[in-house]
Order: C-alpha cells, then sequence, then structure tokens
C-alpha cells in the first residue's frame, strides 16, 4: 500500500511473520491475520475478547482546528504572512 503525503510518498509493507511472533507476546490478547483486508490491513490487533478488554493510549497529536489569519504587509517588503 502507497500513501501519497506533502513530504513524500510512504510505502507501507506488512509485517514478516517473524516479527509478528515476536511481537505476539507484548499484546495482552495478541494479534490475528484477517481473512480479507480490512482498510487496506490485513493483521490487527485484539482489543476485545468476551469480557477481557486490553485499554490502551494512542498516542498521536490531535488536530487542530485554527482560525484563518491573513496578514497583508506593504509591498515594498514583498512579504506576506498566513496562519491556517
Amino acid at each position: 500500500m502507497r500513501l501519497h503525503t506533502a513530504g513524500g510518498d510512504i510505502e507501507l509493507r506488512g509485517p514478516l511473520p517473524e516479527r509478528l511472533r515476536r511481537l505476539r507476546p507484548l499484546l495482552p490478547l495478541g494479534a490475528i491475520g484477517y481473512a480479507k483486508p480490512a482498510n487496506g490491513a490485513r493483521y490487527g490487533i485484539v482489543m476485545k475478547c468476551g469480557p477481557a478488554e486490553a485499554h490502551a493510549v494512542k498516542r498521536q497529536p490531535p488536530v487542530a482546528r485554527l482560525p484563518r489569519v491573513n496578514t497583508t504587509v506593504p509591498s515594498e517588503s514583498r512579504t506576506f504572512h498566513s496562519v491556517r
């Protein structure tokens, strides 16, 4: 799978089976392989199994919605600032 970003393309590759075997003991409820890929993923982390549930914190910066403010300066300085 390839992701296109402003900084360039990123190629996502599936994990090697050996890496999954080493990772699985670190996950409280393990990981599974999907019969059919879901949203491009072939594997998933088990977060709930019956009454047992793995609690986790998703480490991702929040999406900031900043107001759009434009400031122009005299043309002799040839500078335009935009904050989004």
